[in-house]
């Protein structure tokens, strides 16, 4: 669960340790007087990934067993913008 805390970059700076603490604990910090958000970097790839994956589904080709004489649907993803490889 992700909370956002909204705050001036006055008040989130003046205790780093607070700070830290919040980001730890999985929280977004919007700093309203600049119009930035902090939070942790693996938050953020995993939104990016999710976000990969979404865009991916209107690109993914399924081949039945008619197609390909094999017994199981086969499912074929391209790379597209995302941090693993095609997919099969």
């Amino acid at each position: 669960m992700s909370i956002t805390i909204r705050s001036s970059s006055q008040e989130a700076l003046k205790d780093p340790a607070l700070l830290r603490k919040e980001l730890d604990a999985g929280h977004v910090i919007e700093l309203t007087d600049i119009g930035a958000v902090l939070t942790r970097l693996e938050d953020i790839h995993a939104l990016s990934d999710q976000l990969a994956e979404e865009e991916l589904l209107e690109h993914m080709a399924s081949f039945r067993t008619d197609a390909t004489g094999v017994d199981n649907t086969i499912w074929v993803s391209p790379k597209g913008r995302t941090r693993h490889t095609a997919r099969i």
